[in-house]
């Protein structure tokens, strides 16, 4: 069994087994730091998740992007917007204000999140989230792990803000929500432990590669790859690929025993 250490690096391994669910604890290291943490056990892969909606076993999970909950909608450049001033290259501190996603953070909301750069100077980097400050008049600095490579421009560079993706993730449906980037399969369902709500989070684990009992659309085709099912009725449920724009999960072991059940699979979300 291999567990990695937290996104900040320094935060205690997790103690916490693949088919269990928990409260914040520190000693079992279920806290903000350690989301995104990665187990291994034998050909199977897990990355700790924290939840606030209730979740089910066997099913797919994604980020939580319709609402802009997890990624923010493109923030352009301008007076009052965007990067606070311009930046140099090898910077890893940034000040950035926008009204829309900034004005209600607290400290470290974006811890093991993302800068996408998206246009204009600086465009195409990605840096990875070290940590932010609670918001200030819609103001937050944001500490890197990667420096930049090119300038930025506080008038001339647009980007996105992304959050841990395993944090709040959704339960992939015929809708916008999960599709975008399907995380994985939950190894336990909710109803296990304590309950998540919207002001109670639960941490437990997604697994994302490896051999999987998962929730499937229809029966299938031995050997076939799998997507997330957009074009069904069951919510977080997998089926064969018949629309390229699906995001691929893995191949299905066996043909399933009926419709609307679960199959063996070999998930390739993330190794």
């Amino acid at each position: 069994m291999t567990i990695t250490y937290g996104n900040n690096g320094v935060d205690l391994p997790v103690k916490l087994a693949i088919f269990q669910t928990s409260v914040e604890d520190v000693e079992k290291g279920c806290i903000l730091g350690n989301v995104g943490a990665r187990m291994q056990l034998g050909r199977r892969v897990f990355y700790l998740t924290r939840f606030n909606a209730a979740f089910s076993i066997g099913k797919l999970y994604g980020l939580d992007d319709a609402t802009a909950a997890t990624l923010s909608a493109e923030i352009v450049g301008a007076s009052g917007t965007g990067f606070d001033q311009d930046y140099a290259a090898g910077i890893s501190q940034f000040s950035i204000t926008d009204s829309t996603h900034l004005s209600s953070v607290v400290e470290d909301a974006y811890e093991g999140g993302y800068i996408f750069f998206t246009n204009g100077l600086g465009e195409g980097q990605c840096l990875a989230i070290k940590g932010n400050s609670e918001n200030s008049g819609n103001t937050v600095i944001f500490d890197t792990f990667d420096p930049t490579s090119v300038a930025l421009d506080a008038d001339a560079t647009d980007f996105r803000l992304m959050k841990n993706p395993y944090t709040k993730p959704v339960i992939s449906d015929a809708g916008a929500e999960g599709v975008g980037w399907t995380l994985g399969v939950a190894a336990v369902s909710s109803s296990t432990g304590t309950t998540p709500t919207s002001s109670v989070d639960i941490y437990t684990w997604l697994q994302t590669w490896g051999p999987a009992s998962v929730f499937s659309e229809d029966t299938g085709t031995e050997g076939a790859r799998l997507v997330h099912s957009d074009g069904g009725s069951h919510d977080g449920a997998c089926a064969d690929d018949d629309d390229a724009l699906d995001g691929f999960i893995g191949t299905r072991i066996a043909v399933g025993t009926s419709t609307a059940d679960y199959t063996p699979v070999f998930l390739m979300i993330t190794p």
